[in-house]
């Protein structure tokens, strides 16, 4: 360049052919200004030759308006949103041309139209990447599970499922109505990613006959279908509800020792306490269904016996935050304590507490505190 060139570029870097660059930001806009700036060739010093860079023959000029009005069709159709940018690029095409010599002109123009050309594509496909429609989430049921023979309001919480024109079971004996959908609200030591902060409220309706287990409910849209997430109906054990104050050792609930209790960690720093009494040498199981159905519950387990001694906790099983104790227990009269490992709370924090004996084994392999103890 610098054989080609010589005495332009050493004069246009010393300021003699051209103004300083704006400090303003303008981007291409900015660039074109700033080549429209350089004084032209008339106005060199008396007695300079006009450097060869600045010479325009007849074919320069014609090969550049070729290209302009071939760039100018593309960019036209980039769409009304990409004018202020087309401008911008044609008048940059236009300056940067001036630089050329007269023998790189095609060269060079078919390198500026082909850069041009996957601008223009570039921008179409992120526009069109944008404009994708996205389907509803569902994060979760609260409560987790409904009776049969009944009609129970369920809120469905997740993200857009607020523009649900519909909800699907897979079901024929379970019917749903929408009852409210909108906003939800984010405690404020939660994050909406993690739990929503949208909801869609149902009225679910079980027959009687509707056999126990898990049905699937799919929210759909006028952007799509959510995934199918898992609502459970009914139970294999007699369910109770929980009921609060159970805060502590005193107001704790009553329950059998072979039951099922839907309830909810209200809010931060929440603890479900339940009584129980065995009367014969019982190996006991305990287990929390939460985190595997949705629910922004990470459940801990703290078994006391009845002076408040503490016989075994247990946090995480292997694939789930969801907590398990299984624990060979004498006659007496026990206090279990559910909550949260990070003390949160609220509507995000429904489970579902099972509680049954199992047979005696000789060999028992008890899970104390994430450790396997026989």
């Amino acid at each position: 360049m610098v054989g080609l060139w010589p005495s332009s570029m050493r004069d246009m870097r010393s300021g003699r052919y051209m103004r300083k660059l704006p400090s303003a930001p303008g981007g291409v806009t900015a660039i074109s200004r700033w080549l429209s700036a350089a004084t032209p060739p008339e106005r060199c010093l008396p007695g300079q030759p006009i450097p060869e860079g600045w010479q325009r023959s007849l074919d320069v000029v014609e090969e550049r308006t070729h290209i302009e009005s071939r760039t100018s069709g593309i960019l036209s159709r980039c769409g009304p949103a990409r004018e202020p940018c087309s401008g911008g690029v044609a008048a940059l095409n236009h300056r940067l041309l001036a630089f050329i010599p007269p023998g790189w002109s095609r060269a060079c123009g078919r390198l500026s139209f082909a850069f041009v050309c996957c601008m223009a594509f570039a921008t179409s496909v992120i526009h069109a990447e944008d404009a994708k429609p996205v389907p509803p989430r569902v994060a979760l049921c609260s409560p987790l599970a409904v009776p049969s023979g009944a009609t129970t309001k369920v809120t469905l919480r997740g993200w857009l499922v607020d523009k649900a024109t519909a909800v699907r079971c897979d079901n024929d004996k379970v019917t749903l109505k929408i009852v409210s959908q909108g906003a939800a609200a984010v405690p404020g030591k939660q994050d909406a990613k993690q739990i929503g902060d949208q909801q869609l409220e149902l009225e679910v309706t079980v027959a009687a006959d509707a056999p126990s287990g898990r049905v699937q409910l799919t929210v759909v849209a006028q952007d799509g279908e959510s995934k199918p997430h898992a609502l459970l109906v009914g139970g294999d054990l007699p369910v109770v509800a929980e009921t609060e104050p159970n805060d502590g050792f005193r107001s704790a609930q009553t329950i059998a020792t072979s039951q099922i209790i839907d309830g909810q960690i209200h809010g931060d720093g929440n603890v479900d306490v339940f009584a129980f009494a065995i009367t014969e040498q019982t190996n006991l199981s305990v287990e929390v269904q939460a985190q595997q159905f949705g629910s922004g519950l990470d459940s801990i387990f703290t078994l006391y016996n009845a002076t408040g001694s503490i016989i075994a906790s247990n946090d995480d099983q292997e694939a789930t935050t969801d907590a398990k104790l299984q624990e060979l227990l004498e006659p007496g009269r026990y206090f279990l304590c559910l909550q949260d490992a990070h003390d949160r709370g609220g509507a995000a924090h429904p489970y579902r507490l099972r509680v049954h004996p199992i047979a005696n084994t000789n060999s028992l392999d008890l899970k104390i505190e994430g450790r396997v103890r026989k």
